[in-house]
């Protein structure tokens, strides 16, 4: 049944992603009221780095846990007037404090590390059961926030700039005309072109691939696919960009962001196959890190340049 987020899409992720937080912030609340924890989930993070790490200032906890330094001031408040963690004098600056936890905190910290050790069971059960490495992808999307957020995006979809994004359904007909055009302008179609560009979800999505879309003022004007050939082996494929907008360095953010997409998803090796007359092409990919290797076998005549990178050195 179609419900606000459906409907709306990544338009509404924040919102989505908090109505999820709020829903399992609170399961984990009824988890620990039941095990006789008088403990708010949002101290959970910093109760067992104390515990982990010991000592820590409160600028290296904020890191450690990846939030704001004023957020976690706020629940290091709450944790000393509860009487979990308190400060003590730093011996190799006087004028700075080191955060540890009390008696009573360790104890609480103890506990908790017991009860999550079978949270942790239904939590990799939950997430088993969406089909797909979500650790993981969160861990890309809060890489790609930390090299440009949603502000910053924001203002290079209004200024016209590219901006990269996941291939979508609405995308398949740009990814798949973009490439016929300048495949038919230089070479001719062959059958593993058509049975990737005619079927990409089954061919390139669905055997753990990816395909990237290059939209300027929110028109897709570029693409680029991840192929998966093996465990730890990936392929840049079908790579195009439409002529009205070449020159503008589409085709270069859409080679860095398949690098590091394979990168994300463990590849190893990333390779690639050109042919030597797409000279522009084959500068490109060497800007990008490719080395030249030898061509071995290939599904297309047209190829007689195969390019190789180490992603993982």
């Amino acid at each position: 049944m179609a419900n606000f987020y459906s409907e709306n899409g990544v338009t509404v992720l924040g919102s989505r992603l908090r109505q999820i937080s709020e829903r399992l912030t609170q399961n984990n609340r009824t988890i620990f009221k039941a095990e006789g924890l008088e403990m708010e989930p949002r101290w959970f993070p910093i109760l067992t780095t104390l515990a982990q790490r010991g000592r820590l200032r409160a600028g290296e906890l904020a890191r450690h846990i990846r939030q704001s330094h004023a957020a976690t001031s706020q629940v290091v408040t709450q944790l000393k007037r509860s009487n979990l963690v308190t400060a003590v004098a730093d011996p190799q600056d006087r004028r700075s404090s080191l955060l540890e936890l009390t008696a009573k905190g360790r104890r609480m910290a103890a506990n908790a590390g017991r009860l999550c050790v079978d949270v942790s069971l239904a939590a990799a059960s939950l997430v088993a059961d969406t089909g797909h490495d979500l650790m993981s992808i969160l861990e890309a999307l809060d890489l790609s926030l930390s090299e440009s957020d949603l502000v910053e995006r924001l203002t290079t979809v209004r200024g016209g700039r590219p901006i990269i994004v996941d291939y979508a359904p609405q995308y398949a007909a740009a990814f798949r005309d973009l490439n016929y055009a300048w495949i038919n302008k230089y070479f001719e179609v062959e059958a593993t072109d058509i049975e990737q560009l005619d079927n990409a979800e089954e061919a390139i999505l669905r055997p753990g691939g990816a395909i990237l879309i290059a939209l300027v003022s929110g028109e897709p004007l570029g693409a680029c696919a991840l192929e998966r050939l093996a465990t730890g082996r990936y392929e840049l494929s079908k790579m195009a960009v439409d002529p009205s907008v070449q020159g503008q360095g589409i085709g270069y953010l859409l080679g860095a962001a398949v690098i590091r997409r394979a990168r994300q998803l463990g590849g190893e090796t990333l390779e690639l196959e050109t042919n030597s007359s797409l000279a522009p092409a084959i500068n490109l990919y060497r800007k990008l890190g490719f080395e030249q290797i030898p061509v071995g076998d290939t599904p297309y005549s047209r190829c007689d340049v195969r390019m190789k990178m180490v992603l993982h050195k």
